[in-house]
């Protein structure tokens, strides 16, 4: 009904043929050839690098306080670093929509923090799947899916707990949900890699609406103000058509006329990657920079000279260089040992390169300093004798 092209159900014996590790217990299968995976943090920070080339300017670290009504109409915002002025407003504040939308005199929809948890393999883990496996849907969830990342880790999760509204940063993880999350797994396939062998567990907030849909809509008042809220799973697969529908909106709904942006730069220049080059790229790569030849991460085989690309690309669109940053850039400490080996040595690289004391570099955002320094002047101090 939906248009989706190709799609088949399957018996058993074509499901095995497929996916060989299916469980030996299913009985039909939709099967949808045009599924793919993508890595979300890759693709985010391509959409952004682009924007940014094309022009669009960035305020991070800056927390909206409200949007600013006047005669009806949107006039800015109020943040915690003073008003931006702004004729249109796009609410996509995710699991603050609510909040956001709220502020500009729209009460159209709450929104429930609905928390995922995962667990994650090593990338030796054995045995995989080929394709996405999903359960049967339920009113609430699509479900514990069975799946690989794009670096080739198996990937099991998420669960779906609803969260009271003062809990919208709560990322914890529990055993007895993850335990819910290894059953549900185990129906989909024959077989799951021994457990000694997941690497890392976390959990993920996405934005469940009331109105049980993607809020996405423009209004005549207050004029300029558009909602892109409640984008709830599976809302990266739909961020270009939403996207496109803003558009609309705003020629339909704001009477806008939107006009291609000349000498629009359509291609943003992928970052090099040692671990997907050839031995000759690699030779080549050592002989143009050296720093492609000292390696930061030995599990992601992440180098000097990536993580110095990394830290350009943050500073070019007017971020602040952190750790996490460099993490979800380069995939450094992403691998069998999350960091444990490669976390020290890129602090020390940050120290240098941003010019701060190594206690001095951020995982995060304010506050978050790695307090990396001279334990023993804390035991000369008479802080810590028994350590």
């Amino acid at each position: 009904r939906n248009g989706v092209p190709g799609l088949r159900l399957l018996d058993p014996e074509e499901v095995w043929v497929l996916e060989p590790n299916a469980s030996a217990d299913v009985v039909k299968a939709l099967w949808s050839p045009g599924v793919g995976i993508v890595n979300p943090f890759e693709a985010t920070f391509a959409a952004l690098e682009n924007a940014v080339e094309n022009g669009v300017k960035t305020h991070f670290s800056t927390e909206v306080k409200r949007v600013v009504v006047e005669n009806s109409r949107v006039v800015g915002l109020e943040t915690t670093r003073g008003f931006l002025r702004a004729d249109v407003v796009v609410n996509a504040a995710g699991l603050y929509a609510d909040v956001i939308s709220e502020s500009a005199g729209v009460h159209r929809f709450r929104i429930t923090p609905r928390r995922g948890q995962y667990m994650l393999f090593d990338e030796v883990a054995e045995p995989k799947v080929r394709r996405v496996l999903f359960p049967t849907p339920t009113p609430i969830s699509k479900g514990v899916v069975v799946t690989r990342t794009t670096e080739g880790n198996l990937l099991i999760g998420p669960s779906a707990e609803d969260l009271p509204g003062d809990r919208r940063r709560d990322f914890s993880t529990s055993r007895s949900v993850l335990e819910w999350v290894w059953e549900q797994a185990s129906r989909l396939v024959r077989r799951l890699p021994p457990r000694n062998m997941v690497i890392r567990v976390f959990s993920g907030l996405r934005p469940e609406p009331s109105t049980e849909d993607f809020v996405v809509e423009g209004y005549e008042e207050p004029w300029g103000f558009i909602n892109a809220g409640g984008i709830r799973s599976p809302g990266l697969t739909a961020a270009p058509a939403i996207a496109e529908e803003v558009a609309r909106i705003m020629e339909r709904v704001l009477g806008l006329e939107l006009r291609p942006r000349k000498g629009w730069k359509r291609f943003r220049r992928a970052p090099p990657r040692l671990r997907y080059m050839s031995r000759e790229e690699r030779a080549e790569a050592i002989r143009r920079d050296p720093g492609f030849g000292r390696v930061i991460c030995i599990h992601r085989l992440v180098t000097e000279a990536e993580v110095r690309e990394a830290i350009r690309r943050i500073r070019a669109i007017g971020a602040e260089v952190t750790v996490r940053g460099i993490r979800y850039r380069t995939w450094l400490g992403m691998g069998r040992c999350q960091g444990s080996l490669c976390i020290p040595r890129l602090v020390a690289l940050l120290a240098r390169e941003l010019g701060v004391e190594p206690w001095g570099v951020r995982m995060g955002g304010p506050g978050t300093e790695v307090g990396i320094g001279d334990v023993y002047a804390l035991v000369r101090a008479g802080c810590g004798d028994e350590g």
